[in-house]
Formats: C-alpha cells, sequence, structure tokens
C-alpha cells in the first residue's frame, strides 16, 4: 500500500510538472513609442507621439509623462497633452523660450503592468534665427538687380530660406518685379525691378526669407519702387555733416554703388550752403561733390538770420 501511494505522489508530481510545462507564465507587456524624437527646436510645431503596447491583454494603454530628473518640468520644458485613456497618442509642444536646463524626458508607462515603461530623452535648442543683411528701403524702376543676403542661426541642417515676393500678402511678380534664389541651401537672392513704376500694393512689395529648417522663423522688409525722374526731380538738401550715414548708408549705396546713378545721375547743379564754414567741412564738401561728379559752388549764408530769428522767438516769449 506505501509503494501504491509513493507512486501515486510521484504520478501526480510528475503531471503537475507536465501541466506547468504546457502553460509557461505569460509575456510581459512590452511598450513602444513609434516615432521618438531626439532634439527639437524653441518655437517649432507641435509634435504627436505614438505609442504600441504589446501583449497587453487588457488593452488599457498608457500613461505619458515629461520631467526632467524625475520631477515634472513643464511648462519650462514644453507641454505633454495624452489622448484620453486608453491613450496610446500624446501631442508634445516645445517651449516659447528656452529653458534653464535644454533637456526634458518623456516617459511613457503601461497602465496594465507599470513595470513596463519606455522613456526617451529630448534636447530642446534655440530657435532658428534669420537675419536679411542687406535690406533697402526703395529702388528705381528699371534700375540694375540687387544681391540680397541672409543669414541663418541655430540651424543644424544648414538647409538656408525660401525667398518670396508678396505685395498685400499676396505674389505680385512680375509686376512688382522678380526674386531670384540661389541654388539650395540658399542664402542669397537677386530682386531684379520692374522696368516700369508700378500701381497699387504692387508699388510697395515686401521680400521674405523663411527658414527651410523651421518655417515658422523669417526675416521680411517692404520698400518702396519708384522712377528716378519723378522721384527727384527738384531741389533736395542734404546735411552736409553726416551725408555718409544719413544718404550712403540710407539708400543702400555703400553696399550697392551701381544705384548711384539711378539715384543721383541726373542732378546739374550741387550747392553747399555754408554756415560755419571750416577747412574740415570744405574739404568733405569737396569730397561730396567729386561723388556727383559736379562742380561745387559755395554761398555763405552764416548763421545770422538763425540768430536773430532765436532772439525774436526769446523775446516774444518774454
Amino acid at each position: 500500500m506505501r509503494r501504491f501511494l509513493t507512486f501515486f505522489a510521484l504520478l501526480s508530481m510528475m503531471a503537475a510538472l507536465w501541466g506547468c510545462a504546457g502553460n509557461p507564465l505569460p509575456t510581459p507587456v512590452q511598450v513602444t513609442v513609434t516615432n521618438p524624437i531626439s532634439m527639437i527646436q524653441i518655437g517649432e510645431a507641435p509634435v504627436t507621439l505614438m505609442a504600441t503596447v504589446d501583449h497587453d491583454k487588457h488593452n488599457a494603454g498608457v500613461t505619458w509623462a515629461l520631467n526632467l530628473a524625475g520631477v515634472n518640468c513643464s511648462p519650462g520644458c514644453g507641454a505633454l497633452a495624452p489622448a484620453p485613456a486608453p491613450s496610446l497618442m500624446a501631442v508634445y509642444t516645445p517651449p516659447a523660450t528656452a529653458p534653464l536646463n535644454q533637456t526634458a524626458t518623456i516617459t511613457v508607462t503601461s497602465v496594465a503592468q507599470t513595470s513596463q515603461f519606455f522613456a526617451f530623452n529630448i534636447s530642446i535648442v534655440p530657435a532658428v534665427v534669420v537675419t536679411i543683411t542687406d535690406k533697402f528701403m526703395s529702388i528705381v524702376a528699371g534700375g540694375a538687380p540687387v544681391t540680397v543676403d541672409a543669414t541663418v542661426a541655430n540651424d543644424s541642417a544648414d538647409a538656408g530660406v525660401a525667398w518670396t515676393l508678396t505685395a498685400g500678402g499676396s505674389a505680385c511678380s512680375p509686376a512688382c518685379g522678380t526674386i531670384t534664389p540661389n541654388p539650395a541651401p540658399s542664402f542669397s537672392a537677386v530682386y531684379t525691378p520692374p522696368t516700369a513704376v508700378p500701381t497699387g500694393a504692387n508699388l510697395s512689395p515686401t521680400i521674405t526669407a523663411t527658414s527651410v529648417t523651421q518655417s515658422s522663423q523669417n526675416d521680411s522688409f517692404t520698400f518702396m519702387i519708384g522712377s528716378a525722374v519723378a522721384d527727384f526731380s527738384g531741389t533736395y538738401t542734404f546735411l552736409l555733416r553726416g551725408f555718409d550715414r544719413l544718404v550712403l548708408a540710407e539708400l543702400g549705396l555703400d553696399r550697392y554703388p551701381e544705384l548711384w546713378a539711378d539715384y543721383f545721375g541726373h542732378y546739374r547743379r550741387l550747392v553747399w550752403l555754408a554756415q560755419d564754414p571750416t577747412p574740415a567741412l570744405a574739404a568733405e564738401a569737396e569730397r561730396v561733390a567729386g561723388m556727383f561728379g559736379l562742380p561745387l559752388t559755395r554761398v555763405g549764408t552764416g548763421v545770422t538770420r538763425l540768430e536773430s530769428a532765436l532772439a525774436g522767438l526769446v523775446e516774444d516769449s518774454l
């Protein structure tokens, strides 16, 4: 009898072991983010993140967390908006300004089995900065083409810019001129003014350079298209002191001397109204006259009339 009981116990143990072999432990849940990001720029468009959860028989989804060193860092490091439960999607929006610590961690954890998660780090880098370096305020219809240059900072892709020419928010070429970008990656373009002065909004077009990498970042300027004869016929007065800054630089002639004839080619006479002529001012007047290629007529005006007018104003106020 004892032998029978021993044999029966051994047989039962073997059956139990056989049952265990036929029913292994369940496979752990596995969480994966299918499109993790490693870097994003400030101000960039929101990113939709997708998660998958394998072996989750309850289809319970995941929870989402945005933190730095285990501590919630939103909104300084951005914002994370999960979809309703059972969530398998969340939208990450980068911050508008640079955080003190330019990193963050997104952790995606299984609801059914919280020991299973997927985490990835994000570097938050400064936004692209586009700068057009040689803007101008006006140009003459029929004048020479002008090269416009742009710099792009914080662009790891070094993808350059896209150029547009618009008036009133709409494309205006060829009525407002044409813009011809250099081959990609483009950092310069050639603007050719129209042969005739346009009308309406086309009279004041805008050139815009937009980052290819981060399309929310751009720089632009608006300018006037005029006629050389119509705009500059008559008598004009320029200050001798600061002529280079107030005239040459403001009109862009220090960068595009080829436009000189368009602005001043019709001038016939140059007169210096000398209030307080000094040798230095006389030399400056001769230098400026040399730029125009015209003889200099000097008229001494003094400051007597100005003094008299100021004295009269003071006397009237007493």
